[in-house]
């Protein structure tokens, strides 16, 4: 393996990890267990949308950039192309998590008022734990392109997770505000839109796949 390749898996590895216990676990940093701010963190607005977690997710989303740029850049034709299914699923969630943690959260009227969350924020907690576990699958695409059983079987969760990404804000929960308010406006929307794009990516693999096997076979 060149030395760059291996560079740039070992980037992606920490940058996509990062961002996944960033997105997943910030909360412990930020609420108590009955749900209120931290009186360290009780600012305008909470640590999510103007501390640690922002700028780690600015970083995370560089770090993702410059490691897909030198894995293209290091790797031959065939090898690149093996690749681009898990990069593209890598790059997808990490915009629907950067995205979540930046410019589409959801709403922080009750925050600032009583320094409560709304529930949209529950909601979102556990959209980006699904989204951090595509992500992680994406990564695990890319370090393991070779074995085919494995790729199938992962391509195979992501479509499941992303369904559950879809339907989760459109039709399985109540968990955003009954008003136009940020998270109905901006985050549902936001959020389904990149369940979407991740499910078409994951079925068009799914049948990229299934066509190669299918040929092997018949050969």
């Amino acid at each position: 393996m060149k030395k760059m390749n291996l560079l740039a898996l070992i980037i992606l590895s920490v940058a996509v990890l990062s961002l996944v216990i960033t997105a997943v676990f910030f909360h412990f940093y930020t609420y108590n267990e009955e749900g209120g701010i931290l009186g360290e963190w009780r600012t305008n607005e909470s640590l999510l949308y103007l501390g640690t977690a922002r700028h780690i997710s600015a970083v995370c989303g560089i770090l993702i950039i410059l490691s897909i740029v030198l894995l293209f850049v290091s790797q031959d034709k065939l090898t690149r192309g093996q690749n681009i299914p898990g990069v593209l699923i890598v790059a997808l969630s990490s915009i629907a998590i950067i995205g979540s943690l930046t410019s589409f959260y959801p709403c922080t009227e009750m925050m600032r008022m009583t320094g409560r969350p709304m529930r949209c924020y529950w909601t979102m907690k556990v959209l980006l734990g699904i989204t951090g576990a595509i992500s992680v699958s994406g990564v695990l695409m890319v370090l393991f392109n070779k074995s085919k059983e494995f790729i199938n079987g992962l391509n195979t969760a992501i479509v499941m997770l992303s369904c559950l990404l879809l339907l989760m804000p459109a039709r399985l929960t109540e968990g955003f505000c009954s008003t136009v308010m940020s998270c109905t406006e901006k985050y549902r929307p936001f959020t389904i839109m990149m369940g979407w794009f991740i499910l078409i990516v994951s079925l068009i693999n799914a049948f990229l796949l299934f066509k190669k096997t299918k040929m092997k076979i018949l050969s």
